[in-house]
Parts: C-alpha cells; sequence; structure tokens
C-alpha cells in the first residue's frame, strides 16, 4: 500500500495535483518514514504550494536520513534563499511602512 502511495503521488506531480500530491505524501511518509526521496518530494511539492516553512522541514528531515544526497542538498540551499528572500522582502515592507 505505501507503495502505492509513493506511485500516486509522482503521478499527480506529473500533473501538478499538488494537493493531491502532498496527502499521499503525507500518508507515505508516515509509513515509511526513513525514505529519504519521499521526504524529498515533500519537501518540493509543499514548495511548489508556496508552503516554504514545511518545505525546509521535509528537505531537513530528508538530509538526516541521507546527508549526502545532492539533489537534497540542493533542494535544501534552493529553500533556503527563498526564505531569506522572504524575510528580507518582509522587512523592507515594514520599514516601508514604519515611514
Amino acid at each position: 500500500m505505501c507503495i502505492r502511495d509513493s506511485d500516486r503521488a509522482v503521478k499527480y506531480l506529473d500533473n501538478e495535483n499538488f494537493p493531491k500530491a502532498l496527502k499521499a505524501l503525507k500518508t507515505y511518509t508516515k509509513s515509511q518514514p526513513n525514505d529519504a526521496d519521499g521526504w524529498n518530494l515533500y519537501g518540493y511539492t509543499s514548495r511548489k504550494m508556496g508552503k516554504f516553512d514545511k518545505a525546509k522541514v521535509y528537505y531537513d528531515k530528508a538530509l538526516e536520513i541521507d546527508p549526502n544526497h545532492d539533489i537534497l542538498i540542493h533542494q535544501n540551499e534552493k529553500i533556503a534563499k527563498v526564505i531569506q528572500e522572504n524575510i528580507h522582502f518582509l522587512e523592507n515592507a515594514g520599514n516601508v511602512l514604519e515611514s
């Protein structure tokens, strides 16, 4: 059953149906908590939905499992950059509002 959740998630991702992919990956990662690729897909899907904080958590979890996973290292750097850009944007917006 857990493999089916993974396959289902990939099909949803192929069709850019991120909400359904997220649901399938939630089920998959609960049943296969040591699968770094599953957590990577969970992070990717969360990132595509704009849930950057969650994506970072899922990428970090995947890196805990497989710290040498090249794709995960790249994705984690990407999401950290996006989060930093969002923080910078919000800080600038706050400065403009205070002016």
